[in-house]
Formats: structure tokens, sequence, C-alpha cells
């Protein structure tokens, strides 16, 4: 025991290292953090002895404090955080003893100011930094992009339910190149009660402020303190949020606030003007290209095919370190290197276009808040996406270069989703609303044929489907992905859990015109005994409309108090299903049809077609809205539901009676080797 306490203080010696007055600096991992009392400028915040706020009755966790503190004056650009939490439940211990805090080192400073534990009413210090370890676990690696992010890793020996945590730190350090275009924004609510949420923001003095509230956050209280503008705002006893999720982008449901200085659009647009120099140089083989395509008889033909090698040749990956958080590559170091994020992509596929005489211009969008940036206070951390605006006959064109194996008319490219952008352009400002896009065939057609033997103990399947439009870039997307081998191995696995054992009969086949934006995909299979036998003539068999399940799938959270996203609309499904009857078979039940037109969003239809050699089912689906009001979702879901339950019908057919008296024989005979292959097992 005296070595490993005699080795850990030495490890400890190594870490420290002193600071400057009142703090410690400690070195892990190659990154450093301190220790330090609460910055001077901090309005402490006291805790209530005991829980005074709501108690849920199956609440498994406590905020009792939530509270950020900025100073912005004299761009120290100093965040200071403390949180004070309570787990109830023992399967939470695991995360609540594990913090986390993420900074970026290249132009942050981390310090930790109290880590502490409230039990049986008395406060154990629990900050100990040898217990803190720092590591690049970039969250968004996965997503191609690198932004330097450290995170340091605080884990809480001995924590048990009941107890009280409170971690208080700080982030010293803005990005520069945002050149203080940055707001604060803050959530007052949470899935758990909170007891006490604040939000308080110091400015230079003199600073006009404007604040952005969102689904009844507190109003703030501002004044001028002699060297500050004070910005204060405040929630007490907050309900817990029940997140039902798939909201369209625009809407969240916490209460949500966002400070910064009162600013225009236009000096947004002056900030970001300088990031995209006009008429940077290309390498010869693009300016090469660039001299072929502009022979191309139309400026639409001329944007497909730059957008087309941007988005094909140039893949998606990040390097947002820095100033490169903002400021976009070169076009040749984009080009020369093959990859680069959305600003990198973007500015090569504007300089390429400028170059084919198409004007062009990057455009700031929001992928998270979508059209809700219309309301915010401007700042240049509003957006997290650049696009391009491209004008054809005075038209405006917008395409993303980072989508991938589109194909078709680029007029055709719809961005709706993001519903307002800003054009990095002189002269602009405001907004400009993201227009829906020319008319398009936004398709998929499915046509499953299914042909019995006489017998009807094999049955070719036959399953044809075509997709068009968004839906065609969508599947190009899957195949380049997966392999023929894979997705028909994942296609005959589905028909498998359907139908039963299932022999592929030939190989995926794919046809894909990308001038046209059709692909279709072509699947044979031989189904050995798809058909339940019901008594001595009747056969059955449960069909289903497999284009159609994605769309019809009901949401996670059918009790609505938000918007529910959809889809983008317009979209429309096709599928028909044919069943071919061997010769005497016949149909006993069949579905009737359908038709569901009480949803605001949905257009539905089953159409049913009986005749001697064959049934036939065709369903219809046309999805016309992107998102519902909730008042209108009760509504919707019940006619969903009511597409559901038709998308797996069934069929029932009789059979001739020597069919019956041929399987009863063939039963019989199974039987009885079965038996006789049971007693010689039996006799070894």
């Amino acid at each position: 025991m005296q070595k490993l306490l005699v080795s850990c203080a030495l490890a400890l010696a190594a870490l420290l290292s002193v600071a400057g007055a009142g703090a410690e600096e400690f070195h892990n991992g190659g990154f450093a953090f301190s220790v330090e009392p609460v910055p001077g400028f901090v309005v402490e915040r006291e805790l209530p002895d005991t829980w005074t706020g709501r108690d849920e009755p199956d609440s498994k966790w406590r905020t009792w404090l939530s509270d950020r503190q900025s100073d912005r004056r004299q761009d120290r650009n100093v965040v200071y955080s403390d949180l004070a939490y309570q787990v109830l439940s023992p399967s939470l211990l695991g995360e609540a003893g594990r913090f986390q805090v993420m900074f970026k080192p290249e132009y942050q400073s981390l310090a930790f100011h109290r880590v502490q534990v409230r039990r049986d009413g008395a406060w154990i210090d629990r900050l100990d930094p040898s217990a803190i370890s720092l590591a690049r676990r970039e969250s968004d690696f996965e997503d191609g992009i690198t932004d330097g992010s450290v995170t340091a890793l605080l884990v809480l020996p001995d924590l048990r339910v009941g107890d009280l945590v409170r971690i208080a730190w700080s982030l010293e350090g803005g990005n520069p190149i945002l050149a203080g275009h940055e707001a604060d924004w803050y959530r007052f609510d949470w899935v758990n009660p909170v007891l006490d949420a604040s939000l308080r923001v110091l400015w230079d003095p003199g600073t006009r402020i404007e604040v952005h509230r969102e689904n009844g956050a507190p109003e703030p209280v501002v004044r001028d303190t002699g060297d500050a503008v004070e910005v204060v705002l405040q929630s007490h006893d907050a309900p817990r949020v029940v997140n039902e999720n798939q909201y369209p982008a625009w809407y969240q449901p916490f209460a949500l606030a966002q400070v910064a200085p009162r600013r225009r659009w236009s000096e947004v647009v002056e900030w970001a003007l300088p990031l995209y120099p006009r008429d940077a140089p290309l390498p010869a083989e693009l300016e090469r290209k660039a001299g072929e395509w502009a022979r191309l008889p139309t400026p639409q033909a001329r944007l497909a095919a730059a957008l087309r090698l941007v988005q094909d040749e140039v893949r998606y990956f990040g390097q947002e370190i820095g100033d490169s958080s903002h400021r976009p590559a070169p076009p040749a170091i984009t080009w020369e290197r093959r990859y680069g994020d959305c600003k990198d992509k973007t500015y090569l596929l504007v300089t390429l276009l400028r170059r084919l005489g198409i004007e062009a211009v990057p455009a700031l969008v929001s992928m998270k808040n979508g059209r809700a940036i219309e309301s915010y206070v401007p700042s240049a951390s509003d957006f997290d996406h650049v696009v391009v605006r491209a004008l054809i006959d005075g038209v405006p064109v917008w395409v993303d270069a980072t989508a991938s194996l589109q194909g078709g008319d680029p007029r055709a490219s719809d961005l709706t989703r993001y519903g307002a952008a800003l054009p990095v352009e002189p002269g602009r400002k405001a907004l400009q609303p993201i227009a829906a896009p020319q008319p398009s065939d936004r398709r998929v057609e499915a046509v499953q044929t299914f042909e019995p033997s006489a017998t009807g103990t094999e049955t070719s399947l036959v399953v044809r489907t075509t997709y068009r439009g968004v839906r065609a870039n969508g599947i190009r997307s899957v195949l380049a992905h997966n392999t023929r081998e894979e997705l028909s191995r994942q296609f005959a696995d589905y028909y498998r859990k359907l139908y039963g054992a299932v022999r592929v009969e030939a190989p995926l086949e794919v046809s894909d015109d990308r001038e046209a934006n059709v692909v279709v995909l072509v699947e044979t299979y031989v189904l050995q005994q798809p058909f339940v036998r019901q008594g001595t003539g009747t056969r059955v068999i449960d069909l289903n409309a497999g284009a159609l399940q994605g769309i019809a799938a009901l949401p996670t959270a059918m009790s609505r108090k938000g918007p529910l996203q959809l889809g983008d609309a317009p979209l429309e499904f096709r599928e028909q299903i044919t069943l071919r009857l061997p010769e005497g078979w016949a149909v006993s039940a069949s579905p009737q049809a359908v038709r569901v037109d009480s949803s605001p969003a949905v257009d539905y239809s089953l159409s049913v077609s009986r005749k001697d050699e064959a049934v036939e089912l065709a369903y219809d689906l046309k999805l016309k809205q992107d998102f519902l009001e909730s008042e209108t979702v009760p509504g919707h879901l019940a006619a969903m539901r009511e597409v559901r339950d038709s998308l797996n019908p069934r069929i029932v057919l009789s059979v001739p009676e020597a069919l019956g008296v041929s399987e009863r024989k063939r039963r019989l005979q199974e039987l009885v080797r079965s038996v006789m292959h049971g007693d010689k097992e039996g006799d070894e």
C-alpha cells in the first residue's frame, strides 16, 4: 500500500505545474486543464437544503441547478457553467458518475472550479485532478468531421442513489475566425425536472442586446451595471419535457433563448464575403474540363456536369480546426486532395460555375434548425452548412455539393427543408427563402408477380422496383455503399421472413439512367412453399406491399403536442401485386377495395381485381405535405392505421380436390418415412 501511495504521489507531481496565482495546471495525454477559483465576474448560485421542486411520479433524475454565465467584454470569451444533479435510480449511477466536457485546445482553455457530492447534508470534495483524463474523442468523426475537440472525462468514485453532484467549470477563448459573431444559447428545461436554470451574459457598456426566446423561455432582465450590460434570464421549477422526436427541423420542444448583440444580416454577409474570394485559381485539369463543359448546349447541362464532378469525385471529409472551421480551403487544394467539407466543396463548385458563365454564390443555411433561423438574432453561429445558389435564366437553383450521386436536372434539386438561406453576395441584406423547385417525377413503383406451380409447392416471384427523382438518388447511394451480393442477400432475407424458404433464382439486376434519374431493380426468386394449407382444399397466402411499409410507418410517439415530420413531399408510391392462379385454382376470399383520404397529408387507395387466371392488387399512396401541425396529427394517425391494416392482405384460395388428395398422400408418405427413420435410429 505504501508503494502504491508513493507511486500515485509521484504521478500527481509529474502532472502538476503552477500556472499562476490561485491556479494549478495539469497535463494529460498531451493536453492540459487547470484547477482554479471561480472567475471573478461570476455571481454564484446557492443550492437549497432540500428539493423544493415538483416531483414527477417516475422521475429517475433531478436537475437542481443549471447555470451558465458568460463574460463577453473586451473579447474575453469566458463561459462558466455550474451544474447540480441528483440520480434517483440505481440504473443511472453509471451515467451520473461519468462527466464529460469538450473543448478545443487550439483556442480554448478548460478550468475546473468545483467537484462536490452532498450526502446526508454534508458536502464532500471530489475534485481529484488525477481522475480527469484528456483525449481526442471527437463526436463528429464518424460523420467525416474532425474539429480538434478534446474531451475531459471525469469519473466520480463511490456515487450512491440520492447523492447530489455539483460540478463547475469554465471555458476561456473563442474561435478567432468568428470575429465576435457568436451568440449565447441556453435551454431552461429538459426531460427531467429542473429546479433552477439561469443564463447571465455580460457585454461591453453601450452594447445593444437582442434576445430570441422559444416555448416559454423566461423574460430577460437587461441592466447597465456601469462596467457592463448585463442580461439575466432565470426560470424556476420547470417540469420535465416529453421529447416526442420526429419534429420538423424548425421545431424543438424546449424552452430556449438566444442572447447576442443586435446585428443585421448584412453584417453577417460582410463577415463571410472575405472567406470566399472571387475568381480563385483552378488547376489546369479543371480549367480544361471547364473549357469542355462551356461548349455544352444549356446552362443546366453545364451546371449538371460541374455538380456531378464535385459530388462524385471529391469525397466528404472536414478538417475544421481553427480558421478552417469557417474558412474554406482554396479550390485547387480541395481538388488536389479530393476531399472537403461543405464549405470546401461549395467553394470549388462556385468557382467552376463562374468559369462556365453561371453566376453562383455560397449560401449559408442551418441543417439543424431549418427555417427557424428567420427569427434568430443575426449571427454567423446561426448556420452549420453551406450550399450553392446558382442563377439559371435569372431563376435561383439551389444545389448541395455534399450530396452524392444525384441525377437528373439540377433544377429539380429540392433544398426546401432548409427553409431560408443567406447568400454570400455583396449587397445582401436579408435571408432568402428557398422556394420549391420545378415539378419533377418523384415516384417509387413496385411490381410483384407471383406464379405458383400447378401444386403450389414452388412459386416464382419477380419483383421489379422503379425509383424516380429523389428516390432514385437515395437508392443510387445505397447501391454505391453495398455490393449487389450484399443487397441481394438482404432482399432475400426480407422475403424469407415473409414466406419461409427462398431460393435466389437470378442475380439482382440494376439499371440506372442517371440523366433521366431513374433506377430499376429486378429481383427473381423461387419461394419453396409460400402457401399455408387450411383443410383439404384451401390454401392461404399473406402478401406484403413492401414499397409502402416505410412511408406508412407510425411515429414512435403517437400522442403529440408538437408537429410531426412526415418526409420530403410531394412523393408518390405505387405497388402492384399480381398472383397468377394455376389451372383449377380459384379465389375464395381477398381484401376489399380501400380508400383513405381523411388525412390532409396523404391520399391512399387499394383497388382489387379478381379474374379467373389472377388476382391483382394495386396500391397508390401520395404524400402531399412534409409535416403536420399537432392538431391534425390524430386524424392523420387514424388514417395511417387504416392504411397499414391493408398492406398485408390475405388471399384464400380453393384448390382442386385431387390436389388435396395428393397433398394428403404426400404428407402421409412423409410421416411414414419419418417414423421408419426414427425406428432405425432406435435400433442402433
